[in-house]
């Protein structure tokens, strides 16, 4: 086998054909292996290109023919990263994937007076295991603003630091990070009535949030325009990050839906959700919108509402980014594209 010709990437590969054929399926298999062994295979995994036909059969010969082999896939942290946390609680493949580089690194962004009461408040021994694995200049930032007595007590731990195990300092990476993510969330207020109706008109079909849209354009069009700038529609994926799609891409249950979803939707819509997913799964979509024929404007739209609000509750449980951002950038894009229209004309 010219490609596959260690063990543990056949048995990446034979993982992957199992959770591509079935998800979920080797969930059991990881369990029984455990983490340890289990976190190499699914490194594996994510290290995987194009696995042709011949190499997928290869290997499913060689584990006794469990599934046809003919077919091709693409390997990535999607899968990976929902496989380490359904099996193992990882927190979305985030101990994974994550680099001891980027321990407590959030802590740069954390406003001077939330950080300070933190430092003080917290033991001596738990601030140095933190500042352990800041780089120099962030260290300086921090002890120069707390007391002398302070930076003695904290230098002293420092020195005599024993790091326990990586995944403690994970755990409590996250942990520290979710405390300050709740301060920033309770101190800020309830969505404005403009982010409600936004989000509310997200879902509604298209004539009556029409209909109500022309109404505000005429009787209060500043209003109208912020509600247009935060409301979330099926093409504004085209703005969205490549990891946050594929996470999209991966929880939506219903292949039909999708396709629905992308009957009517834009060419670069289609072609970015058809990069984003593997050859099988791009293979079983262009199947199923084939089979679509004379589409009712109401099962489109309800497609994409169910993907748009699914979305927004990925974005609502952290597990993508801010979708705010993104319909920012898709503005930027539609308006560029307008541009490059209107100069071609």
């Amino acid at each position: 086998m010219s490609k596959t010709s260690n063990a543990l990437k056949k048995v990446a590969i034979f993982m992957m054909n199992i959770e591509m054929e079935s998800p979920g399926a080797s969930q059991k298999v990881f369990d029984l292996l455990g983490e340890e062994v289990s976190k190499d295979i699914l490194h594996e995994m994510s290290a995987l290109q194009v696995v042709d036909s011949q190499d997928s059969d290869e290997v499913i010969q060689e584990f006794h023919a469990i599934m046809d082999g003919d077919k091709e896939f693409y390997g990535g942290k999607t899968i990976p990263n929902a496989i380490y946390k359904n099996t193992f609680n990882g927190g979305g493949g985030r101990l994974l994937f994550d680099k001891k580089s980027e321990l407590f690194s959030f802590m740069k962004r954390v406003p001077e007076d939330k950080l300070l009461p933190f430092l003080e408040a917290e033991s001596p021994q738990l601030v140095a295991a933190i500042l352990t694995f800041m780089d120099e200049e962030s260290v300086s930032q921090v002890l120069s603003k707390l007391s002398k007595e302070r930076v003695i007590i904290i230098s002293e731990s420092l020195l005599k630091t024993d790091i326990p195990s990586m995944r403690l300092m994970w755990n409590l990476h996250y942990h520290i990070s979710d405390y300050f993510n709740d301060q920033k969330e309770k101190s800020k207020d309830v969505d404005s009535p403009v982010d409600k109706l936004a989000r509310s008109f997200e879902l509604m079909n298209d004539t009556d949030r029409a209909d109500i849209m022309t109404y505000l354009d005429r009787s209060q069009k500043s209003v109208a325009d912020q509600i247009k700038s935060r409301m979330l529609t099926f093409d504004d994926l085209v703005a969205i990050p490549e990891e946050d799609l594929q996470t999209i891409l991966y929880e939506i249950e219903s292949m039909p839906d999708l396709a629905m979803a992308l009957v009517a939707s834009s060419n670069a819509t289609q072609e970015l959700v058809k990069v984003n997913v593997s050859a099988r799964l791009q293979s079983i979509l262009d199947e199923e919108i084939a089979m679509i024929k004379d589409p009712d404007q109401k099962d489109i739209q309800q497609a994409q509402h169910l993907v748009v609000s699914l979305a927004r509750q990925l974005e609502k449980n952290g597990k993508i980014g801010a979708l705010s951002s993104i319909k920012k950038a898709s503005l930027k894009l539609n308006i560029e594209l307008n541009e490059e229209k209107n100069s071609h004309d």
